[in-house]
């Protein structure tokens, strides 16, 4: 819940909609109770343990740029202001190729010391000099965050260490490597690697703006002792104060992350620019591989009409079962959503997807405000959806003659159940809300924009109340609730931050 949100105009549908503004506390605690969710789906398998590691810098090998090479990005825009006569929040994609071509607006990144493996030992060696580990190639400084930067440049320090001219960053190709390291290690000890799953969270400490990375690895119940000797060899950028509580048992592994999952909103705004920004991320299938998220579970749902499961929680210490709805990205992942499909009848779905080839999506291109690049990209995404599909269900109709139906029909028996399961979910769950809350629109039924024959008996009543969304008193509820359990999230990383300081490791 959010009481900032604002309208907008969907140009695939003509339609306005109500949107959060994605930066207050309470939407900031909306997405991580959504990632804690995928997070609790992932934990819910049996045979894996959970562990929680923290992927610290020592001074010499924090990520930086130079505020050198930011001033001169900058520059390049101010010499030709009219760049930003046509731009908004950001530059559009024909100026921002413009300007790359021009090749001054690439960000590198450097390390002063780096570290290089002997050939012949397994020892290390020092490079003693500032090295370029990788480039930025971004576009997304506007007029606005320039003048922030030139009023508040102290604020940008981000090594206390270091002077001004530095400004640590997440780098998630360090985390990237890392897991690389870890699959190597672990192959060369087994001869094989065994199926791993990782959620990564990195960010910037309050106080010091210091990177560094936070990680929950779940590893199979049989082989932790290999994974936990990798992981701790496959990371050569922590100081020796922080390396002997690097990892750790995560015994209820959601909570460990809850407290992480919020970016600051005190940040400067280059810090939480794309590139810049804290970045979270997770293996390929995380969250999906619980028994009740299947693709049978989902078909079985589906046939139902009933896109529910059972969910075992604890309300005020006591325990309680819900009925929770099956997540969006759980069902997208083996029938995934694409643009403008609403513009297409259950027919025009069907026989597109039976065979989901670029011509057939060009088909309907003009029609759904198609792309070239994202016609080859549906056709990709599609086609490993439909292998998956059948591979899954092929190997049900050689054992036991079972005959699938096609994936287009699939595709529109769980979508149209979806749709059905979240109407219903929504009449439930207002049947107690005032009728003018019940609707965000409602003003524009009021105002004669919208006509709404089954409400015109009810709009007398209604008459002197607050219409506002953004001050329903739900709404005005809901949002509390979600700001203080932001605040006391916030205060528990702030301490375990203050534990990390006083352990050797400013943040």
């Amino acid at each position: 819940m959010c009481t900032s949100q604002r309208w907008i105009y969907n140009k695939y549908n003509h339609h306005k909609i109500l949107v959060p503004c994605g930066k207050c506390k309470s939407c900031q605690q909306e997405k991580a109770n959504r990632r804690t969710a995928r997070i609790r789906h992932q934990s819910s398998i049996g045979g894996y343990v959970a562990l929680f590691c923290t992927l610290t810098y020592a001074n010499c090998f924090v990520p930086y740029i130079r505020r050198s090479d930011l001033e001169s990005y900058i520059d390049a825009f101010q010499r030709d202001f009219s760049l930003f006569q046509d731009s908004h929040d950001w530059l559009s994609d024909s100026i921002g190729s413009q300007v790359r071509g021009k090749g001054s607006f690439s960000l590198p990144v450097y390390r002063d010391f780096t570290k290089r493996r002997c050939r012949v030992s397994a020892n290390y060696k020092m490079q003693y000099k500032p090295v370029k580990v990788g480039m930025f190639d971004t576009i997304e400084f506007d007029k606005d965050m320039i003048n922030e930067y030139e009023c508040n440049s102290k604020q940008l320090t981000g090594l206390r260490r270091k002077g001004s001219e530095y400004i640590g960053i997440c780098y998630y190709k360090d985390v990237q490597d890392f897991f690389k390291r870890v699959r190597i290690r672990i192959k060369r000890e087994l001869g094989y690697v065994p199926k791993f799953h990782f959620y990564s969270c990195s960010e910037y400490g309050e106080t010091y703006r210091r990177p560094h990375a936070h990680l929950l690895v779940f590893v199979p119940s049989s082989q932790v002792e290999v994974f936990w000797r990798a992981i701790d060899a496959a990371w050569p950028f922590n100081g020796k104060m922080c390396r002997s509580r690097k990892i750790e048992y995560a015994v209820n592994a959601s909570s460990y992350v809850a407290s992480y999952v919020n970016s600051g909103a005190d940040f400067p705004r280059i810090l939480s620019s794309r590139c810049l920004r804290q970045k979270h991320s997770y293996s390929q299938g995380f969250g999906t591989m619980a028994r009740y998220l299947s693709l049978a579970s989902i078909m079985e749902k589906a046939d139902k009409g009933d896109m529910r499961y059972l969910c075992q929680t604890t309300v005020n210490g006591v325990p309680e079962t819900r009925l929770l709805p099956i997540p969006e990205y759980a069902v997208h992942r083996y029938f995934p959503d694409f643009k403008g499909n609403r513009l297409l009848t259950d027919a025009e779905t069907v026989e597109l997807l039976d065979r989901p080839e670029p011509s057939s999506f060009f088909r309907y291109a003009r029609r759904l405000e198609l792309t070239s690049d994202e016609v080859h990209s549906l056709a990709v995404r599609f086609s490993n959806s439909k292998d998956r599909y059948l591979n899954y269900f092929g190997c049900l109709e050689n054992d036991s003659g079972f005959a699938p139906m096609s994936y287009g029909m699939a595709y529109v028996h769980v979508r149209n159940a979806m749709m059905r399961s979240m109407f219903r979910q929504f009449y439930e769950n207002d049947e107690k809300l005032p009728v003018h809350e019940q609707y965000d629109n409602i003003l524009d039924v009021v105002r004669g924009y919208l006509r709404a024959p089954t409400l015109e008996p009810l709009l007398e009543q209604i008459d002197g109340l607050e219409l506002d969304p953004n001050k329903f008193t739900y709404r005005v509820q809901k949002t509390r609730t979600l700001e203080e359990l932001f605040d006391k999230k916030l205060k528990t990383k702030k301490v375990s931050n203050y534990c990390m300081v006083n352990s050797g490791c400013d943040v």
